[in-house]
């Protein structure tokens, strides 16, 4: 069987209509939103299916929204006898990853997203502003480009994404005066829908808040191998994967490190992304390189087209 990689994504896969069609009539489904909903106290189901972009960008709403959707999608892929040889998560995606891995069980993970999700809601006036994604250039030449800006003081790497895409944060006028900028050096600039300025220094004040939320938590040792987006590597001991869960929020996601580490170490031969949307195949897609290897499956042909 061929090595493959599930990967998870975070804030910025989700959008208005995404669970139109789900499959909530599975009963494992329904029995993770019935938690999620019970936990959160917010009607995700409902809101998946009709609520506005702005509603569902929300953290309170959309961390454990989410969540509830990549375990809807692990326990149909497991249902289906698909399984992974290695997992990683993006940003928000690291809760479903520690999940997948055996680190945490299903109750602890929506524990995990309803209590961060509160308190990145508590978080949004301290961290105004926005990232977007930089794209069309080489790490180095974008780097240079955002140094060379007269904004560049102000503004924070969110994530290191692949070796022609950078995610950058801060404040809403430097952030939109900079993506105006980028048009005239033949940069692409794509705003991320976040509620604010996530993985930046601002977003470090609930640091403390975050780590005491997960004293409750058990974390086991990785039955497959776990790649932390924190640090790129491939983490087991359970006191550290608890703490870079506290710090995933502020610090930057390694991206390009981690897939990197997972290819040359796990020998990973395709992707899956498990979760609504493309977010994280789009981004791999707009890299440099050519006939990247590994590429991206659809997780449709793996559980049925009428879960899309």
């Amino acid at each position: 069987m061929s090595a493959n990689a599930w990967l998870f994504p975070g804030h910025g896969s989700q959008y208005a209509g995404m669970g139109r069609g789900f499959a909530f009539d599975n009963n494992e489904v329904a029995r993770i939103f019935a938690l999620a909903e019970s936990l959160s106290e917010q009607p995700l189901q409902q809101l998946s299916k009709s609520g506005s972009a702005q509603i569902i960008q929300q953290p309170h709403v959309l961390e454990p929204l989410l969540t509830a959707f990549a375990l809807s999608y692990i326990h149909l892929l497991h249902d289906n006898d698909h399984y992974p040889s290695a997992v990683a998560g993006y940003s928000a995606g690291i809760i479903p990853a520690l999940y997948c891995a055996g680190i945490i069980n299903l109750n602890d993970a929506l524990n995990i997203s309803v209590s961060r999700g509160k308190l990145l809601n508590d978080l949004i006036h301290e961290c105004q502003g926005q990232i977007i994604t930089l794209s069309g250039s080489d790490k180095k030449s974008l780097l240079s480009f955002i140094a060379s800006s007269p904004y560049s003081s102000n503004i924070e790497i969110a994530g290191w994404n692949t070796e022609n895409c950078l995610s950058i944060v801060g404040p809403y006028e430097a952030i939109s005066s900079l993506a105006i900028l980028s048009t005239e050096n033949n940069i692409k600039a794509a705003p991320v829908a976040t509620a604010a300025a996530w993985h930046s220094y601002s977003a470090s004040k609930k640091y403390q808040q975050f780590l005491e939320s997960l004293s409750a938590i058990t974390f086991s040792t990785p039955q497959i191998p776990f790649y932390s987006s924190v640090t790129g590597c491939k983490e087991s001991c359970t006191k550290t994967i608890a703490l870079q869960l506290a710090a995933q929020v502020h610090l930057p996601v390694l991206w390009q490190a981690t897939l990197s580490n997972m290819e040359a170490n796990e020998a990973i031969e395709h992707y899956l992304e498990v979760g609504c949307g493309m977010s994280l195949k789009s981004m791999q897609k707009s890299s440099l390189q050519k006939n990247t290897s590994p590429g991206f499956k659809n997780i449709y042909s793996y559980i049925g087209a009428t879960y899309a």
